[in-house]
Order: C-alpha cells, then sequence, then structure tokens
C-alpha cells in the first residue's frame, strides 16, 4: 500500500514538474520577448483576428511558432466597416399591379425573408402593389390579404391596350 502511494505521488509531483516547466507564468513570459516557445496553458481560449489564430488565457496572448507556442503583444482589433446595403438588380415597378413568376411566392409580414409567411400565392397570380421598399412590394392578394413580396418574383402586369 505504501507503495502505490509513493508511486501516486509521484505521478503527481512529476506532473506538476511538468506543467510548471512547459507553462510561464504572465510575467515571465513577457519578459522573454521572441525566440521562446511553450506548450499551451490547460483552459487556453482561440480566438481568430483578422484572419490569425491567437491563444489567450490569463491575459496572455500566443502565436503558434517552432517547436510549441510564443507569447505575442495582444492584437489589434480591426473594425470592418459595415457592408453596403443590398441593392435589388430588379427595378421596383411603381404601384400598379404585378404578376408571379415562380411557381409560388411566400407573402410575409414585412419586406425581408426573416419576416413569418402569412400566405402563399402560385404562379400567375395578380397582385396589386400599395407600395415598394428595396426590392420588396407591399401587396394585396387575389383573396384581399395585405402583406410583402419579393419584387425579384414578380413581373408588371402589362393591360394590353384598349381599341
Amino acid at each position: 500500500m505504501k507503495g502505490k502511494a509513493i508511486g501516486v505521488l509521484g505521478a503527481g509531483l512529476c506532473l506538476a514538474l511538468a506543467c510548471t516547466l512547459s507553462v510561464p507564468s504572465p510575467a515571465s513570459a513577457r519578459g522573454h520577448g521572441g525566440g521562446w516557445a511553450w506548450a499551451l496553458p490547460l483552459g487556453a481560449a482561440a480566438l481568430v483576428i483578422a484572419g490569425l489564430t491567437y491563444y489567450t488565457h490569463a491575459g496572455v496572448y500566443y502565436r503558434p511558432a517552432p517547436g510549441g507556442y510564443e507569447v505575442v503583444p495582444p492584437p489589434v482589433a480591426v473594425m470592418a466597416p459595415p457592408p453596403a446595403p443590398m441593392v435589388s438588380s430588379v427595378p421596383s415597378p411603381v404601384p400598379g399591379s404585378v404578376v408571379v413568376t415562380s411557381p409560388s411566392l411566400n407573402v410575409r409580414t414585412g419586406p425581408g425573408y426573416n419576416y413569418p409567411v402569412l400566405t402563399v400565392v402560385p404562379q400567375g397570380s395578380s397582385l396589386e402593389v400599395i407600395n415598394t421598399s428595396d426590392g420588396w412590394l407591399s401587396v394585396r392578394t387575389p383573396g384581399g390579404q395585405m402583406g410583402w413580396v419579393s419584387g425579384q418574383f414578380t413581373t408588371p402586369l402589362v393591360m394590353p391596350p384598349q381599341g
């Protein structure tokens, strides 16, 4: 029994010693500068900034290096400009009527794919256009229901000339 206790104690001591040797303290790691490489500390979190992978633990940042990881200065976050608004390649018709050109078309509660679907209208349905917004049409269905459809799945209704 005594031999097993010493073996377990010895294994724990070796593990503690290995961790001490392979993971620098933040203070000592910062003082070494470049060129030193270590294993990552337990619990280090990975993050990607500007396409580069960093690891961080207790305020210290690490990057992969030959033979392990090296301590690096904290990365500078680069703020990307907001994406440009989407411009529809389909011209928005003026209020009037449109015909559904897709096999079926979702009529939604608002002007965007993230809005819930109220109803579905079949191809060939005529929709009265009330208003437009960034490629979306506020419409009245043949059944009288109000909602929004994507203009790219419609074409303006052309009435034959009266003669």
